[in-house]
């Protein structure tokens, strides 16, 4: 009696189909009331003790119309808020036995909702000894003191029904060169290096053969009387880590509400976080957004030990490569030519142009292969890694599927993968021989 009644008929559906829509709700209360809803939510009082008769009447778009009926037993107001306080007790041993064991979960979960646990269970115990206390009053004086408690139990915080995993996801993070941007690592790191063309590249393919990673999200959500709400989201990486200290970073689509494990980590922007590693094998953080499918993952060593690899540059070969000048590589890419070379030089472009010219249109469309890399080292390193994954036992699908991922285009690919094969045929016709 006197306690606003909120009534639920979302449950409800059209027999047509559940996609027509469900457009008038007509309430009648049983004492004379009614109310007429376009949703599936309304509020009553009552103000008398007694057996009531609810009524609801629905239509939907199409004009069909339900009817469902219901009997609604009204106690004294003092029943009615022992009814509400023993609810309130009911709802939160359930949330607790629906906690996680783990603590940093459990912990977050608490923050986020009742808080401390035991001032909580505390005020609740309270709450429930001045019932009754108050229902063995009689007269005014439980009339007095039925209304403070009443004013207590409207202030009292919501308690939740349960928390749970709302949604979970899964995945295998692979190397992807349009994520592994080397200017975080720059920044996380200090270096003093300036960004080159190609470094992603190196980055994708480090990973690749350095770091194995992935990555479990669940959403955390928490059941009220009336509604759900999401919570945050647990995130963990599970990665097979070089020897050597590394660099993680994490694009996020929300912030990190916290760490599980000490991590050195740094907020290089917004949802973009670094992490410097060495040994770690599990990473934990929670988010504050449920879009963990958005989540993105790459690794990289310090861009300073990538300059080898990404620019194979090797001196003294007589191969002025991608890095090598005048400065760091004299023997290749700075020697000096004579005023007899230099007038041969220009004949040999003059003939050149010339043939170009006669020949380009015939071969306009084939692919020069010699080209396909930028430097022995880079058709060296590709022809390393597909050998090194056939070894292991890995599909040609797979190998294809990780080098897109790295940044290597389909031409060099398959001019990788035919001369890997070719290599391996004329290493079988080979046979020993014996001198005298």
């Amino acid at each position: 009696i006197g306690f606003q009644i909120r009534f639920d008929a979302s449950d409800s559906y059209s027999p047509e189909s559940i996609l027509i829509d469900l457009v008038r709700f007509k309430w009648n209360f049983g004492d004379n009331i009614t109310s007429v809803t376009t949703g599936p939510n309304a509020v009553h009082t009552y103000l008398e003790a007694g057996i009531y008769t609810l009524t609801l009447e629905i239509t939907d778009e199409n004009d069909l119309t339900g009817i469902g009926i219901f009997e609604i037993d009204i106690g004294s107001s003092i029943e009615a808020i022992g009814a509400l306080i023993n609810l309130r007790i009911s709802d939160f041993e359930s949330f607790r036995a629906s906690l996680p064991a783990d603590f940093f979960e459990r912990e977050l979960i608490l923050g986020a909702t009742i808080g401390d646990e035991q001032p909580y269970r505390g005020n609740l115990t309270e709450l429930n000894e001045t019932y009754i206390y108050v229902f063995g009053l009689e007269g005014e004086v439980q009339e007095q003191k039925l209304a403070l408690l009443q004013s207590i139990l409207a202030d009292f915080p919501e308690t939740p029904r349960k928390v749970f995993d709302q949604f979970t996801f899964n995945t295998e993070i692979i190397a992807d060169v349009d994520i592994a941007d080397p200017e975080y690592i720059k920044a996380l790191t200090g270096e003093q290096v300036t960004i080159s063309f190609g470094m992603a590249n190196a980055i994708a393919l480090w990973q690749q053969e350095n770091v194995g990673l992935s990555m479990n999200a669940k959403v955390k959500s928490v059941e009220y009387s009336d509604r759900t709400e999401e919570l945050f989201s647990i995130v963990t990486l599970s990665i097979s880590p070089p020897s050597e200290e590394y660099y993680l970073i994490l694009l996020l689509p929300g912030d990190v509400i916290a760490f599980k494990q000490n991590v050195n980590s740094q907020e290089i922007s917004s949802g973009v976080v670094g992490l410097t590693l060495k040994n770690e094998q599990v990473i934990t953080f929670a988010m504050d957004s449920s879009s963990v499918s958005d989540i993105r993952v790459f690794a990289s060593p310090r861009l300073s030990e990538l300059v080898e690899f990404e620019f194979g540059a090797d001196c003294g070969n007589d191969f002025c490569e991608v890095g090598e000048d005048a400065e760091n590589c004299p023997e290749d890419s700075a020697r000096k030519v004579s005023g007899l070379g230099i007038l041969l030089i220009i004949l040999f472009i003059v003939i050149g142009v010339v043939v170009v010219f006669f020949v380009w249109y015939k071969h306009a469309k084939t692919p020069n292969k010699s080209k396909l890399f930028k430097s022995k080292r880079d058709l060296e390193n590709i022809l390393s890694f597909i050998k090194k994954n056939i070894a292991l036992g890995k599909t040609l699908p797979e190998i294809k599927i990780k080098l897109l991922k790295a940044g290597w285009t389909p031409e060099q690919i398959a001019h990788a993968i035919k001369s890997a094969f070719k290599e391996q045929e004329t290493s079988k016709r080979k046979l020993p021989f014996f001198g005298r």
